[in-house]
């Protein structure tokens, strides 16, 4: 009884990424396999293959975002420092650990603040 549930709990644990994986490179490779099987035909057509087929335009990478990354780190130190203080009654000095990325955060707004919004910069997307 105990060796059937012990293989579905290591399938389980084990196999799940596993089959995440194949399931992802799975969907890579059709949209591959689909994408050469469209030229392939062109070709054979003797239409002309546009070059954006070919060497599709590389991914738009966003703009580091200072705010953001304060923002988040701020909260999360701030968050840290409550919880911590209240876990010890608001004795001690445990919150303190709350200070180091509460002072990151900071930190990168301040950064924020002092770069200013640059006029060069690509947009979000």
């Amino acid at each position: 009884m105990v060796i059937p549930l012990v293989g579905i709990v290591f399938l389980t644990i084990f196999g799940a990424p596993i089959l995440i994986v194949a399931v992802i490179m799975y969907f890579g490779f059709s949209k591959n396999r689909m994408m050469h099987r469209t030229i392939r035909l062109m070709v054979e057509k003797g239409q002309p293959v546009p070059p954006a087929l070919l060497a599709p335009p590389a991914a738009a990478q966003r703009q580091r975002s200072d705010m953001r990354r304060g923002v988040v780190l701020a909260m999360i130190g701030l968050g840290l420092m409550i919880f911590l203080a209240a876990m010890n009654d608001w004795e001690g000095g445990a919150w303190s650990i709350g200070l180091i990325p509460f002072l990151i955060g900071a930190g990168y707004l301040l950064v924020w603040k002092l770069e200013g919004k640059k006029d060069n910069a690509p947009p979000v997307t």
